[in-house]
């Protein structure tokens, strides 16, 4: 019995986890957009070096 209750406890607390929020800083569109958002940084500050 207190094994299937340990059990129950840790499927409750995945599923917990699963349904939490997701705030979106490690989605492939944010990785994507971090990346861009580097690379544009990069060619302005080469432009203005030179």
């Amino acid at each position: 019995m207190l094994l299937l209750s340990c059990l129950f406890a840790v499927v409750l607390l995945i599923l917990g986890y699963a349904l939490k929020g997701d705030k979106g800083k490690h989605t492939v569109h944010a990785r994507r957009n971090k990346t861009m958002a580097v690379n544009h940084a990069q060619s302005i500050n080469t432009f203005a070096s030179k």
